[in-house]
């Protein structure tokens, strides 16, 4: 027999399960605390001699991509991961 006081339960565990995923998600595609103008800065000390920005007057452009930033320039581009790896 089922006593009727365990699917209340059940189904609030699973919805609080599936709103912490949600917002797991979420927090992990906007990463905030990734700074846009040190990942710049990052870029240009790390790749700038392989895209040619340094003999260039181009700036890089940061923008919020899924899980992370995409960094480009006029001459390349490059994904930053939300653990700041640079792809």
């Amino acid at each position: 027999m089922n006593s009727g006081g365990s699917e209340p339960s059940k189904f609030l565990k699973i919805f609080t399960l599936i709103l912490f995923i949600l917002a797991l998600m979420f927090v992990l595609t906007w990463a905030p605390w990734l700074d846009n103008e040190k990942i710049s800065l990052d870029i240009y000390t790390k790749k700038a001699y392989l895209d040619g920005t340094s003999e260039t007057d181009c700036k890089y452009n940061v923008m919020i991509a899924p899980l992370g930033r995409w960094v480009a320039s006029c001459e390349g581009g490059y994904y930053v991961t939300f653990f700041s790896t640079i792809l």
